[in-house]
């Protein structure tokens, strides 16, 4: 196909190689690449700078995140290549790198996390790291425990039902001292209708409650 045909197609390439999309948009797609060279090879450009970004280093993210040399190598290499098209395919190639790294710096700064302390005199102390996820809520404990019981632990909403969010043991009662548990747990109740945090013995009686500030 001519540039000028492909160009709506190119525009479509960058949300594509992330694995955005609805299945009908992405088989459109898949479809328009099968008989397109030209575009099959901006599309296989387009996936290694998605894998560049792989490297990219969480933990080392701050506010404005600084991407790996790799994904720079990767991106200068597309448009080096593409400077030899027409200037239409090579704006429609820059302006889907760039949509990737946009994507990619916002995917991969984790949301800020909604921390509550958590303390029962008799048998746990804590703290509980909330943070929102499409899916609902996750919910990082830190707790020390005295007691080798199952417990279960709960969000409750704003109506004051109660959603479950998983369960956790603690250690060796028997040890005399306190056990520190470390646990990831999650709830589908997102975290902005999301009132309090409980842990409950599994005979239900609630061992505390604390709501969120």
């Amino acid at each position: 196909m001519t540039d000028r045909a492909c160009r709506e197609w190119r525009e479509r390439l960058g949300p594509w190689a992330l694995g955005h999309g609805t299945p009908a948009e992405r088989a459109a797609v898949e479809s328009h690449l099968a008989g397109c060279e030209g575009c099959r090879a901006e599309a296989e450009s387009l996936r290694r700078v998605g894998d560049a970004l792989t490297y990219a280093d969480v933990a080392r993210i701050g506010t404005h995140p600084t991407p790996a040399p790799e994904v720079w190598d990767q991106i200068e290499t597309a448009l080096r290549r593409d400077r030899r098209r027409r200037r239409g395919g090579v704006a429609a190639v820059a302006a889907a790198v760039v949509a990737v790294m946009i994507a990619a710096t916002v995917l991969l700064q984790p949301p800020p996390a909604h921390d509550v302390r958590l303390s029962s005199a008799e048998e746990l102390t804590g703290t509980a790291a909330l943070r929102a996820k499409t899916w609902g809520t996750e919910i990082e404990l830190d707790v020390t425990i005295w007691d080798g019981s199952l417990y279960n632990v709960w969000l409750d909403r704003k109506d004051g039902t109660r959603v479950p969010a998983g369960s956790f043991r603690g250690g060796d009662g028997r040890r005399g001292e306190g056990w520190r548990v470390e646990v990831t747990l999650g709830s589908s109740l997102e975290l902005s209708e999301t009132e309090a945090i409980g842990i409950s013995t599994p005979e239900g009686d609630t061992l505390l409650r604390e709501e969120l500030r």
